[in-house]
């Protein structure tokens, strides 16, 4: 089977008003459940072949707990502004494009509203509803066929969504 980690950002705030917000950091609460979620899922979920990511300092910042806890080497990341802002069609685009056909599980980490129009349309037929909005740094694991190519995501069966507060839905 072909896993997909859908991974939204964890809690970001404002430095100040005039900042930017593709450069907003972690909160102290975000930070921490960054580090409590790599922390807990790497030792049940696969490890990803693959990481893709916003370029947003806060997807950053969220993406590298989850590297460490899982060990993945820099070469296997990429970090592109792509994924910052865009629709699903172009999140699908991105995991086209970016992915490594013999990848059998990749984490994307971005942000809200697309991580969840991403996982309700992956899993319409699945998610029951459970997904309307993701929390922030709440993951979606979806898997498919191991037929399924990178380039031609349709149809998944989302196996967890999982919180901060660690709870489990499928």
């Amino acid at each position: 089977m072909k896993t997909l980690l859908v991974l939204r950002h964890a809690k970001a705030g404002w430095d100040g008003p005039d900042q930017d917000d593709h450069d907003r950091t972690l909160t102290s609460s975000g930070k921490h459940d960054a580090q409590a979620m790599a922390l807990r899922v790497s030792q049940t979920l696969p490890r990803p072949d693959q990481v893709l990511v916003s370029s947003a300092v806060r997807t950053r910042n969220t993406a590298s707990e989850f590297i460490r806890a899982f060990e993945i080497e820099e070469d296997q990341v990429v970090y592109t502004k792509d994924l910052y802002l865009c629709s699903v069609d172009e999140m699908l685009d991105q995991i086209a494009w970016l992915s490594v056909p013999e990848s059998k599980t990749i984490l994307v980490v971005g942000h809200n509203p697309t991580v969840s129009q991403l996982v309700q349309q992956l899993c319409e037929n699945t998610s029951g509803g459970l997904v309307d909005s993701m929390q922030t740094c709440s993951l979606a694991v979806i898997e498919f066929p191991d037929s399924t190519e990178w380039k031609n995501l349709r149809s998944g069966t989302l196996l967890h969504y999982l919180t901060p507060s660690l709870k489990c839905g499928s």
